[in-house]
């Protein structure tokens, strides 16, 4: 448990960037 605690902690910050990087790729695209 404490190994998938460890991964997913260490995974979630990466996904959280990735998807706040296409959330503004996103508004920035449409807002051209």
């Amino acid at each position: 448990t404490d190994v998938a605690l460890k991964r997913e902690g260490a995974f979630a910050p990466g996904t959280q960037q990735v998807l706040l990087l296409k959330g503004v790729l996103l508004y920035t695209g449409t807002g051209e």
